[in-house]
């Protein structure tokens, strides 16, 4: 029975070691502090940061300063030993631009487990869906103006049409 457990507990570490290695999400054992214990391979395909760097560093430094506060606020949340809603943040990659990710995380034994994928092409795209919306938007109050332009010019040429017409039957009288 020793024998038959040790190898299905080997089985098991295998299983988690290969997909901590494949996954393209962000997977990270941090503390309440958010001092980085373990982060997978994706750290540095997505960030450019090496693990050697991130290892025993707090990752608060890394987060975008408009979202400082909330993500602390998430991991208090998971000091109190509670599930905190996803969040998302973004974190600074290695060439100084941003990557948004969305977290999902657990606490477990003092220790947060957190799971984060990369949003920032959604992001993108929803920025620019929502300047091409912002065009359209301007585009149809232009076009609404000129409409209205031309309402008012048919309006005046009716008018100046009618005016004629009585001119002309006054001349004719």
């Amino acid at each position: 029975l020793n024998e038959l457990l040790g190898e299905r507990v080997e089985e098991r570490t295998r299983e988690r070691d290969r997909t901590w290695e494949l996954s393209r999400d962000l997977l990270a054992v941090t503390d309440f502090d958010s001092t980085a214990l373990a982060l997978n391979p994706a750290w540095q395909d997505i960030l450019g940061w090496p693990q050697e760097v991130l290892l025993r560093q707090q990752l608060a430094p890394l987060t975008h300063p408009d979202d400082l506060r909330a993500s602390q606020g998430s991991m208090a949340v998971l000091s109190r030993g509670e599930v905190p809603q996803r969040f998302v943040n973004r974190l600074r990659h290695r060439d100084g631009s941003y990557r948004w990710i969305a977290w999902s995380a657990v606490p477990d034994g003092g220790r947060a487990y957190l799971a984060g994928r990369d949003i920032t092409s959604e992001i993108v795209n929803i920025d620019k869906l929502a300047a091409a919306n912002a065009a359209l938007r301007k585009q149809i109050q232009e076009r609404e103006k000129v409409e209205a332009t031309l309402q008012q010019m048919q309006r005046l040429e009716a008018v100046g049409q009618l005016t004629a017409g009585v001119a002309h039957d006054f001349n004719n009288l």
